[in-house]
């Protein structure tokens, strides 16, 4: 297992059914996320509307003007956080 913070492979944070086709995490679950790693916006309500609303990537990007990169990788950051913690409490599938 590696230390909070530290990244891990994509495999274990996608899984093998596809970045997009996860389980969506309740807004609680996210607020916690969010407290956590200090999220400033606009990434904040980006990866919000991913990651809780099911939003699509790109067009959150366009929505807030953003670069589809940035949104990106802030998502990746959630799931990556989200994982670790996940791991460390032993939680094997979907979000907290």
């Amino acid at each position: 297992m590696e230390p909070l913070g530290q990244s891990t492979s994509k495999q274990a944070v996608f899984g093998s059914i596809g970045k997009h086709a996860l389980t969506k995490m309740t807004a609680d679950q996210f607020e916690v996320l969010a407290q956590l790693t200090r999220a400033r916006e606009p990434a904040k309500t980006a990866a919000r509307m991913v990651l809780v609303e099911g939003l699509i990537p790109a067009d959150v990007a366009r929505e807030l003007e953003m670069s589809p990169q940035s949104v990106s990788n802030t998502v990746g950051r959630y799931r990556e956080f989200d994982a670790s913690v996940r791991a460390a409490y032993r939680v094997k599938k979907g979000f907290l």
